[in-house]
């Protein structure tokens, strides 16, 4: 009688068990099936005419928290489960007219200068962004430079100080989501403007702060009717 080993063998070495190797290495298991949500949020970036890097950068600004291109990489290619607000934010920058870029109307004058905002009322402590409440025009901030959104307003307040202090005119995008601990503009439903630094954004709430004196911040969705970026401050960096 044959032994085991010389059985396991013989077997190893006939054909039947290469054929059975071989399509093991076939498997259907070593194959990644797409997901639903994989093959959407795929046709989601090529629609938006955005690479996986721009992408990325996008998802980082608009839910404010780190998103890289391996992220995105992981979320098209089926290795990770995509997040629902990834999700709704790539249906949400998908569905925007290819045209146009996510802005309210145009405020910038020409390529060369803003429009500089000031306050409504008598105080100065309510700042507007209606065309009545325009100051005057002010050059264009080099971070401005190819956005037809573009203008500055007067600091008012200590608040943001150091970042911003009372009086200097700071540059600002509109309708640009702001980068996390980004100085930027609050304009709520109610009519008040306030200037903020940017934390964090979920799908109900909006989380910032100020910095004199420190002091965390919270406002809801529903109040907020736009978030304008401030790109820079008397051509100073941010």
């Amino acid at each position: 009688m044959q032994n085991t080993a010389e059985l396991i063998c013989r077997e190893r070495q006939s054909p039947r068990f290469a054929t059975s190797a071989k399509f093991r290495r076939m498997s259907p298991r070593a194959v990644t099936v797409l997901s639903p949500e994989a093959r959407e949020l795929s046709e989601l970036v090529s629609r938006s005419g955005r690479n996986q890097k721009e992408t990325a950068d996008y998802l980082t600004r608009r839910l404010g928290r780190d998103v890289t291109n391996v992220h995105v990489s992981r979320w098209v290619n089926g290795g990770v489960k995509v997040p629902v607000d990834v999700m709704d934010a790539m249906r949400e920058l998908a569905a925007q007219p290819a045209e146009s870029p996510p802005v309210v109307s145009a405020m910038t004058d020409s390529d060369a200068v803003v429009p500089l905002f000031g306050y409504a009322n008598a105080a100065g402590a309510v700042l507007r962004l209606n065309e009545d409440q325009r100051v005057g025009v002010v050059p264009i901030h080099p971070a401005q430079r190819g956005s037809r959104s573009a203008f500055a307003f007067i600091v008012f307040g200590e608040s943001l100080s150091p970042r911003l202090s009372h009086g200097e005119i700071a540059y600002a995008v509109r309708g640009r989501m702001p980068a996390r601990g980004q100085p930027f503009l609050l304009e709520l439903k109610n009519g008040d403007v306030l200037v903020k630094i940017f934390d964090t954004m979920d799908d109900r709430t909006l989380f910032g702060r100020q910095l004199e004196p420190k002091k965390d911040l919270s406002w809801p969705l529903r109040e907020v009717e736009a978030i304008h970026a401030v790109v820079g401050v008397s051509f100073g960096s941010q």
